[in-house]
């Protein structure tokens, strides 16, 4: 029926992998029925799981005919669950008898006609030659990373290889990543299928460097990479290898404004040069993100400069205003003696700074002001700061478990510089993210301030 077009290709794709039908035989038919829901008005990949239930529903119904004419079937669990994953590929012919979509559910009713001839092979063990040949496959890769411009959130890696044949054991299966080498993976039944999964998921309040990250962008960067298998073969009963390529690959980042970069779960090999590159940019600086979220204690601060300059020094006048916050969301609160906290400035030296506990944090600040802009002690130590790829400063606090004194890093994030002399503007950046300020402006604010400092 001509209803089917969208399941032809695996249709003949599985008629070619397990032989072709024979003419010998009269295909006999069978009804089949199916049901799926519909998600987010996406009718027809409910079609499509409907129609491949369907399709087992009727397959299921001609192993039972097939086992009752025959004396004698041998491993007839292992053969039926075989014949069952690869169900499209025993359908020669069908037509749908009644479809309908209701309450958000989609069902059909098909005739389905029966290849006699492959259901004999499958017993027969031609199937079992095949499966042999693809003991493994489905390598897929899915990394999920959620960052802001400048903060790490989650990194989520799920590597997962499905095993076709039920009878290996998995307490001999290792496998090789191309970085990580060797290892012993988890596994999970998945229908009739068991899933080999190397999986991490490393979240803010829980950090731990990747494990398995340069494995994932190996495989971006070398788009021929393999892992491979190493198992105790159930037919030989040796210990064999085998190697596979990436089929399936989702890589998802976002920036916390909408997607840096979405593939999701797209062939290997159909994905471009470029596409790779961009996901692999994209986790790399997640990766970097992650080790400088290790780091940090301080966040989401904000750095206020305010100057004022006029010719006779009566109107001279400074301003430094510095604030972050440690947030429960990423720290203990309760490890932390917030009495005992104190920031670095670079040439300064250590500071105590005002504090303000909340149940949801610490906030931190500093607020200065001088009548003297060029002996403003702080302005070389902000001069110093725009000279670095980001705007950090070491705070060192009293763990109340421990009783030591530990110093992580405080991470300023939006900057305000305002410089006027004789009421003309010669420093103007408002609110900006340090991490989009162009290198010009660095350079700008850094050179004004050391002149001024001098």
């Amino acid at each position: 029926m001509k209803t089917r077009s969208f399941l032809l290709a695996p249709l003949f794709l599985s008629a070619v992998l397990l032989g072709g039908v024979s003419a010998a035989e009269e295909n006999a038919k069978y009804r089949g029925t199916g049901e799926a829901l519909v998600i987010g008005d996406d009718l027809p990949k409910a079609k499509r799981e409907a129609l491949s239930e369907a399709f087992r529903s009727a397959i299921q119904k001609a192993v039972g005919v097939y086992v009752k004419a025959q004396s004698k079937v041998e491993n007839f669990e292992l053969t039926y669950n075989r014949i069952m994953s690869e169900s499209e590929g025993y359908v020669t012919d069908y037509r749908i008898l009644r479809e309908k979509t209701e309450n958000g559910v989609y069902s059909v009713e098909i005739e389905a006609e029966v290849s006699g001839d492959k259901l004999a092979d499958a017993f027969s063990q031609r199937l079992s030659k095949y499966i042999e040949k693809n003991l493994f496959s489905s390598f897929t890769i899915s990394a999920y990373a959620v960052n802001s411009g400048n903060r790490f959130y989650s990194l989520m890696i799920n590597c997962t290889i499905s095993v076709n044949d039920p009878t290996i054991d998995t307490g001999s299966i290792t496998v090789k990543l191309p970085v990580t080498g060797w290892i012993r993976p988890a596994f999970n039944r998945s229908g009739l299928s068991t899933l080999i999964s190397v999986s991490e998921n490393i979240e803010v309040k829980t950090l731990a460097s990747s494990k398995y990250l340069d494995d994932v962008l190996y495989f971006l960067d070398k788009k021929g990479a393999v892992a491979r298998i190493s198992f105790k073969n159930p037919g030989t009963g040796k210990q064999e290898e085998r190697a596979l390529q990436l089929e399936r690959l989702t890589a998802s980042v976002s920036w916390g404004i909408g997607w840096g970069v979405n593939i999701q779960n797209r062939e290997f090999a159909d994905i471009g040069d470029q596409e790779r590159a961009e996901a692999a940019a994209a986790l790399r600086k997640t990766g970097i993100l992650l080790e400088k979220e290790k780091k940090l204690i301080g966040m989401n601060g904000n750095f206020v400069l305010t100057i004022i300059s006029v010719t006779g020094g009566t109107g001279n006048f400074c301003s430094l205003y510095l604030s972050f916050s440690i947030p429960a969301t990423s720290v203990d609160l309760g490890g932390i003696e917030a009495s005992s906290i104190q920031i670095k400035f670079p040439k300064a030296g250590w500071i105590k700074p005002e504090i303000r506990e909340t149940e949801y944090s610490i906030d931190v600040s500093l607020n200065f002001t001088g009548t003297d802009p060029p002996k403003f002690k702080y302005l070389a130590d902000v001069a110093y700061l725009f000279g670095k790829d980001a705007f950090e400063l070491e705070l060192k606090y009293r763990n109340r478990k421990s009783g030591a004194m530990e110093i992580r890093m405080a991470s300023v994030s939006f900057i305000t510089v305002s410089a006027t002399e004789d009421g003309r503007k010669v420093l103007d950046v408002q609110a900006r993210s340090f991490d989009k300020l162009e290198a010009g402006q660095k350079s700008s604010i850094r050179k004004y301030l050391t002149g001024l400092s001098r």
